[in-house]
């Protein structure tokens, strides 16, 4: 069994702690997707809508886009949120083990 020293431990950490953050930024990314696809199907609706009317072509782009956009809300932001949620919990417990590690960063970057 091969002893870990004090470096070996703290670059554990920080890989964690660069993976936690590189899963919260993609499910940040993707929330931020997400939201400008949304409006962006509301302002193509809105053009359909101002340059046809009301009719049954403006009412079945409506439906169109409200099916694709509720499958992808319902499908992907409860994961992005969890993800969120999760990473940054993860991201204080192993600052707190890095700190442990080393208590002078606590002085340092608080």
């Amino acid at each position: 069994m091969i002893k870990r020293s004090k470096k070996d431990k703290q670059f554990m950490i920080q890989y964690d702690q660069a993976n936690r953050d590189a899963l919260m930024n993609m499910s940040i990314f993707f929330m931020s997707i997400l939201m400008s696809a949304t409006a962006l199907m509301v302002s193509a609706f809105s053009v359909v809508y101002v340059i046809v009317g009301l009719n049954f072509y403006t009412i079945s782009v409506a439906i169109i886009f409200s099916i694709i956009l509720g499958g992808f809300w319902i499908r992907f932001l409860p994961e992005a949120k969890k993800a969120i949620k999760y990473s940054k919990k993860t991201n204080l417990q192993l600052q707190k083990e890095l700190y442990v590690l080393y208590p002078e960063y606590k002085r340092k970057f608080r």
